[in-house]
């Protein structure tokens, strides 16, 4: 069994990343003053999404020095898709129990 890889290059370690983990410090107490995404994307040169992320943990979520775990991503789509599943099975049940669908 081969072992796997961890040492990604994350953060600002990245060769394409555009800000510091300085930067996303600063970001994340201007959003919490209340700042724009536009505004502050316009500031430090990225995409207004790319700060939206930021804001909502999808980016730039790990500390720094923190190794990002490679399965994620993978995880929290399986736990979405569970509790999706889980609630269509609900949702079903509901109406079945009010005779809206046959059995």
């Amino acid at each position: 069994m081969t072992e796997r890889v961890t040492s990604w290059h994350v953060g600002e370690h990245n060769p394409k990343a555009r800000l510091t983990y300085d930067q996303v410090l600063e970001i994340r107490e201007k959003i919490a003053d209340g700042a724009r995404n536009v505004d502050l994307a316009k500031e430090y040169g990225v995409a207004a999404g790319h700060i939206s992320d930021i804001r909502h943990g999808r980016k730039w979520n790990k500390g720094r020095g923190q190794q990002m775990d490679p399965d994620d991503a993978r995880r929290r789509k399986n736990d979405a898709e569970r509790a999706r599943r889980r609630d269509q099975r609900a949702a079903y049940l509901l109406d079945l129990e009010e005779g809206l669908v046959g059995s």
